[in-house]
């Protein structure tokens, strides 16, 4: 069962989708029960925003860890609004690459 409250992210990540650098955010927890269908290649990233949280997914395939690419969480094109400045990040997330570093074509067209 779901607990605490969360912040979460939602970019649209696909250099060919006419939706591509568009962000949704959610506050989901357990008074709102929201649930999300997020599509093959949009990226996600959450905050916990309550003293713990319990957070659950239903996926189509296993998880690939390293191999799951990352963009960086305060990439400016991105602009997310964070309810935090100084998040704790893991050592994938503090490298994560921009997305003008992942997608430097997508960018000169604008």
């Amino acid at each position: 069962m779901p607990r605490g409250e969360v912040f979460t992210a939602i970019a649209d990540v696909r250099p060919a989708s006419p939706t591509f650098c568009q962000v949704e955010t959610h506050h989901l927890g357990e008074k709102n029960r929201l649930k999300l269908y997020l599509p093959r290649g949009v990226a996600h990233g959450f905050c916990v925003l309550s003293d713990e949280a319990d957070y659950l997914y239903q996926v189509t395939e296993y998880f690939q860890g390293a191999e799951t690419p990352s963009v960086a969480w305060n990439d400016p094109d991105l602009a997310i609004p964070w309810p935090v400045t100084s998040p704790v990040l893991s050592a994938k997330d503090q490298a994560a690459p921009t997305m003008r570093q992942l997608f430097p074509d997508r960018f000169s067209r604008r």
